[in-house]
């Protein structure tokens, strides 16, 4: 009986440690599991965040495309516009550089007075115009 008593004894022991084996077993492929779930997710998360991030610089960047074609649009237009108008009062200039050329003693009060409203006048928009571009 003592024997019997023994032996099984024995066998629980090793029973009880076999299992004690098998639940560490089972833990540690359970742990690595979900250490290996951990980093797919960790990687996943990054891989969503990172395509987030991809995106809304894509997006500042096509804005930011936008505007600068609106803004080079406008300053072509805008500087079409001036050029006109630089254009134009360079006529007047012209204009009024032969009406002073061909002026006579008889017409020369009026055409001086003329060419002088004219070229202040010019010089006023130009300067204000340019001063309007610097700001």
């Amino acid at each position: 009986m003592k024997i019997l008593r023994g032996v099984l004894m024995s066998a629980m022991l090793s029973m009880l440690f076999f299992s004690c084996t098998q639940d560490s077993k089972k833990e540690a492929e359970d742990m690595k599991e979900n250490a290996t779930e951990a980093v797919e997710n960790a990687t996943d998360k990054i891989k969503v965040e990172k395509a987030k991030l991809t995106a809304k610089i894509e997006n500042q960047i096509d804005e930011l495309d936008e505007k600068l074609d609106g803004l080079k649009d406008k300053m072509d237009e805008e500087s079409e516009t001036l050029k006109e108008k630089l254009n134009d009062q360079k006529e007047q200039l012209q204009s009024k550089l032969e009406d002073v050329k061909e002026a006579t003693k008889d017409n020369w009060n009026g055409i001086k007075e003329d060419a002088t409203t004219v070229v202040n006048n010019v010089k006023k928009e130009f300067n204000d115009v340019f001063k309007k571009e610097e700001s």
